[in-house]
């Protein structure tokens, strides 16, 4: 009969020949699949963001294309540690054009949905200047669409685009949720929205969502993020769990960064 000591060195020589031939998969293959989902960006609780939502330092964690629940707690002060790839998609070097302010903002009512609450002063979404896109939602209340265009994109129409990250500064008192996020494709709504499930913080916090390699679920190209009707919209909804009373809703700013490759 083998020893304890004995099987234990066996299942670790076992693990270790497996993750040797992970490795040479991986490497056979260009690395692409597994090392660019692990560098997507992480927030701050450790969780990989890849397609599921962005990056911030808020424990505010990347959830599906869907809608959602409620939620943990974000946190005070909130500044953003997402972690972006930087360096070659499957032998192609990625750059980016921005991060680029919008030129309009307007709230809009959801297709299909009704009692939205209108955003105030939209146009103060569109820079980081302390002033906000404003709106107060009670218990089982939605807000608009707050819709940003005009970011005046302007790539060479060779290029192969790669992905969009959108940057959102907001607050909300912890009792705020994302609806959903998507790009705006200049008459029509991105294929993949997306959201997370944290409350917005009590300060002021950053919010990335997407990555270099994320197209949102669409072909993009550089005609298309070129137009003036090309852009982002979000809707928030007070959280499930929420107290009583009207919760307020700000939206500071709606950047957009555009990666591609020549």
């Amino acid at each position: 009969m083998r020893s304890a000591r004995a099987l234990r060195s066996g299942r670790r020589a076992r693990s270790l020949g497996f993750l040797i031939k992970v490795v040479a998969l991986v490497a056979s293959s260009g690395g692409v699949v597994a090392w660019s989902v692990a560098c997507g960006g992480s927030d701050g609780s450790g969780a990989v963001i890849g397609d599921d939502g962005g990056s911030g330092d808020d424990g505010a964690t990347g959830n599906g294309d869907t809608g959602s629940s409620g939620g943990s707690s974000g946190g005070e002060g909130e500044t953003d540690g997402g972690v972006f790839m930087v360096g070659n998609d499957a032998g192609c070097p990625v750059k980016y054009a921005g991060p680029n302010p919008g030129t309009i903002a307007e709230s809009i009512p959801r297709p299909g949905a009704t009692g939205g609450i209108p955003w105030q002063n939209p146009m103060n979404a569109l820079t980081v200047n302390g002033a906000f896109a404003h709106a107060d939602l009670d218990v089982g209340q939605q807000s608009e669409l707050l819709r940003v265009t005009g970011y005046g994109f302007n790539l060479p129409p060779t290029v192969t685009i790669k992905g969009v990250v959108v940057e959102l500064k907001r607050k909300g008192a912890n009792e705020i949720v994302d609806g959903n996020i998507e790009l705006w494709l200049d008459g029509m709504p991105s294929s993949r929205p997306k959201f997370v499930a944290s409350g917005w913080p009590v300060a002021i916090g950053t919010h990335h969502y997407g990555q270099e390699v994320d197209t949102w679920g669409d072909d993009l190209t550089p005609a298309l993020v070129g137009k003036p009707g090309f852009g982002t919209e979000i809707w928030a909804r007070r959280r499930d769990d929420a107290g009583t009373g009207p919760a307020p809703a700000d939206v500071e700013s709606l950047i957009i960064t555009v990666w591609y490759c020549e």
